[in-house]
């Protein structure tokens, strides 16, 4: 899975911050990879629904967003 991350104010893009991705009772570490964050998720393959923490810390800044990620059934 990869996430991009701008600053709210100006879109710039965030390439200091240490972010946790956390999926149900598991918790990943994203590594920062060519301008994106990428987070090792294999459940990503998997059709489900999900629910998602991101703990963000970057410099003075900190946020929480929580969000769904719905993958769905392959065509039959």
């Amino acid at each position: 899975m990869h996430i991009d991350l701008g600053d709210f104010a100006s879109n710039s893009p965030v390439t200091n911050a240490k972010i946790e991705l956390t999926a149900g009772n598991v918790t990943v570490a994203g590594t920062l990879s060519k301008g994106t964050y990428e987070f090792k998720a294999p459940w990503v393959t998997t059709p489900g629904h999900y629910p998602l923490t991101f703990s963000i810390n970057a410099g003075e800044k900190s946020d929480l967003l929580v969000g769904e990620l719905d993958i769905p059934d392959p065509p039959a």
